[in-house]
């Protein structure tokens, strides 16, 4: 269970503010590699998550707001199962079992395919300035057999963008904080980060632009039993710091790679009837490589994206109560998809794949390998007024390699629409997901069934 807890704990670190999938590509089937829209366009602070490319990630002055409303239920032959599941926002992770799913595990709330309960409202003046303003909240409800898991998490952050000519700068504040509670008020495990970060960009030539940011967090974890008078708490540091590069010949492709690293550094402190005892230290490694390529034709109206990720995160951890921990994980994450602009549909197809190898290195360097793989399809039809969207999804997922009957397969249907009047400055956008996750072996011993709606408002000005 306490390796749970920091797996949980390094996800949270990496939260880097209010990024998500934009409605338009879940409606479409989740096409992120070949539908540059909102938050995920090949640019400096979509792709390279650099607060100084605030001011040229759009033109105009914007208000977006978002809601999300999720149900997750378990089945199988003899009829619905437990636990139950609802969620605001962002579907957070389970408390009780270690995701396993590699984007969960790995990835951040940036990744997570959904969208916060939330609003963000940015402006932008004629001097260059950028002003930013994010509030967003997750939560998340567990109903047991005896209790009721409470899951919540309030993100709040502030960016301030500067262009000088060929440079830019950007500074920005942030705040999370993720709650889980039971109804009967046992036990509550909390987890925040303040943090700051700045970014500095140079823009070398219309065809290419390099960025350089870093930040430093003061991250918090605690773990507390109600009856017994007893926590553990985690105090300590965090710093990080990237380098980020975006090409692009004007028609034809555009290109993004990025390197990041982050260090945290934690103490533990065991407080128990009230007397406090220094118990341990928690250290974490992040490195992170990643690169996209989005092409497209002059001739014909193709797109055809790839993208390459590699992510190593090393965790060690030293404390007195139990044995010592030191635990590496690399995944790796490729995709690529094509799409084609008919007059009235665009079809696109998509493939990804995921690999992941994590190592005891205190256990003679025990290893396990997992890996998961996806195929995407979807399309838009453009109307006057409405675009509709929808697109399939299918899956499957093998946890550990080397053992026998683990693995799941999934089908997704995604179906979506845009409602735009002419000349009017805002847009109305809701998408659909239904997925359905069962073993592969045992298809009817249980099944896993989540449906999502989600809804936006975008205004300009």
């Amino acid at each position: 269970m306490k390796k749970l807890y920091f797996s949980l704990f390094f996800i949270f670190i990496l939260f880097s503010g209010m990024f998500a999938t934009p409605l338009r590509i879940i409606g479409m089937g989740s096409l992120d590699l070949i539908v540059e829209d909102e938050s995920n366009r090949i640019n400096l602070f979509d792709y390279g998550r650099n607060v100084a490319g605030l001011y040229n990630d759009e033109r105009e002055s914007s208000i977006k707001s978002y809601i999300t409303y999720g149900k997750i239920k378990y089945s199988d032959t003899s009829g619905t199962t437990g636990p139950e599941i609802s969620y605001w926002g962002i579907n957070l992770p389970d408390y009780f079992s270690p995701p396993i799913d590699i984007e969960n595990t790995m990835k951040t709330l940036a990744f997570l395919e959904g969208i916060p309960t939330g609003g963000i409202v940015t402006f932008r003046t004629e001097g260059g300035f950028a002003f930013c303003g994010m509030g967003a909240y997750s939560s998340k409800k567990i109903k047991l057999e005896t209790f009721v898991i409470d899951a919540s998490s309030p993100i709040g952050c502030l960016i301030i963008s500067k262009k000088f000519g060929m440079y830019s700068v950007g500074l920005s504040g942030g705040y999370t904080k993720l709650t889980f509670r039971d109804n009967n008020d046992n036990f509550e495990t909390w987890q925040t980060l303040k943090s700051i970060k700045g970014g500095i960009a140079v823009c070398l030539s219309p065809l290419l632009e390099i960025g350089f940011s870093g930040g430093y967090a003061f991250p918090e974890r605690g773990f507390k039993i109600v009856a017994s008078e007893f926590e553990d708490l985690y105090q300590g540091n965090a710093y990080s710091g990237g380098v980020q590069v975006i090409a692009k010949v004007p028609g034809l492709l555009k290109f993004g790679t990025k390197i990041d690293f982050l260090r945290t550094d934690l103490d533990e402190k065991i407080i128990e009837g009230g007397v406090s005892l220094e118990s341990g230290e928690v250290s974490e490694t992040d490195f992170n490589f990643g690169s996209r390529l989005l092409f497209s034709s002059i001739l014909f109206p193709l797109k055809a994206g790839v993208n390459y990720n590699y992510r190593r995160i090393h965790s060690i951890y030293n404390t007195i109560f139990i044995s010592d921990f030191d635990s590496s994980s690399s995944v790796t994450d490729f995709g690529l998809g094509v799409s084609y602009a008919m007059p009235l549909f665009t079809p696109g197809i998509q493939y990804n794949l995921y690999n992941k190898t994590s190592t005891d290195n205190l256990d003679n360097g025990e290893s396990t390998n997992s890996n998961k793989w996806d195929v995407r399809f979807g399309g838009e039809v453009p109307l006057t007024i409405i675009t509709l969207r929808a697109g399939y999804v299918i899956a499957k997922e093998d946890p550990d390699t080397n053992r026998e009957n683990d693995e799941s397969k999934s089908r997704s249907i995604t179906l979506g629409a845009g409602i735009q009047f002419p000349l009017q400055p805002f847009k109305i956008e809701v998408a659909y997901v239904n997925k359905e996750t069962q073993p592969v072996d045992n298809p009817d011993d249980s099944k896993e069934t989540e449906n999502s709606i989600y809804a936006a408002l975008k205004l300009r000005f």
